[in-house]
């Protein structure tokens, strides 16, 4: 019989099985889609364990280790079937997953908060599907950094980079009706939407670098 405290795991078994759908597909596009269900169940089986207030220590390290698949593994493996040079290329893709496994188990130690301490993985994950999109939509400015070794394994680096560190991350969860306490979920909802409505194929990857851009411009105004 399957109990409340059962149905959270469920969907969070549910973010791993897109997440390996993902390492399947031939089409870039398809593995994106694949990677973005997995992350909409990495966000609602947290919704619904806080509402059944089911969250526990087993829940947690469930959901750590699926998001290490979805959002390490994936896009990390998918990262280097896009690169040029086939031993940079693994170690790309080694360096974005190795980053991803920290970033998780850092998280499990910290006390939960309206904030992040460093880059999430899964923010980590949505700047290279917007790199992915705008690689199959054949965008020339996203199509040369593939052709640039030294750029191509500075994006991973930098990635890990922010998600091991101890920077203030806003989240995007609150603060859309506080923009004088928090601007930070408007200002890139903004930037996003006049991105798409400019170029769709870029406008995730604009997205995603905004946030990151704006939550580094929020934390040298507090200092």
């Amino acid at each position: 019989m399957i109990t409340k405290s059962y149905i959270p795991n469920i969907l969070t078994l549910a973010n791993l099985v897109f997440g390996y759908l993902a390492l399947l597909q031939d089409n870039l596009r398809m593995s994106v889609a694949f990677v973005f269900a997995a992350m909409f169940f990495d966000i609602f089986d947290g919704l619904i364990a806080r509402a059944l207030h089911t969250s526990g220590e087993f829940g947690k390290q469930l959901d750590s280790l699926c998001d290490m698949v979805s959002f390490g593994i994936v896009p990390g493996f998918i990262y280097t079937k896009l690169g040029s040079n086939e031993s940079l290329s693994v170690m790309a893709g080694l360096i974005f997953a190795g980053g991803a496994a920290l970033r998780l188990a850092k998280f499990n130690v910290l006390e939960a908060k309206d904030h992040f301490l460093g880059l999430a993985t899964p923010a980590g994950t949505m700047v290279l599907l917007g790199i992915f999109l705008a690689y199959e939509a054949n965008v020339p400015t996203i199509t040369n950094i593939f052709s640039n070794d030294v750029v191509y394994i500075c994006i991973p680096l930098f990635l890990s980079s922010l998600m091991l560190s101890n920077i203030k991350m806003f989240s995007l969860k609150g603060g859309f009706f506080k923009f004088k306490e928090n601007p930070g979920p408007i200002l890139v909802v903004i930037i996003f939407l006049i991105a798409l409505m400019i170029n769709v194929d870029f406008s995730l990857l604009v997205g995603s670098l905004a946030y990151i851009f704006i939550a580094l411009v929020l934390n040298l105004l507090k200092r």
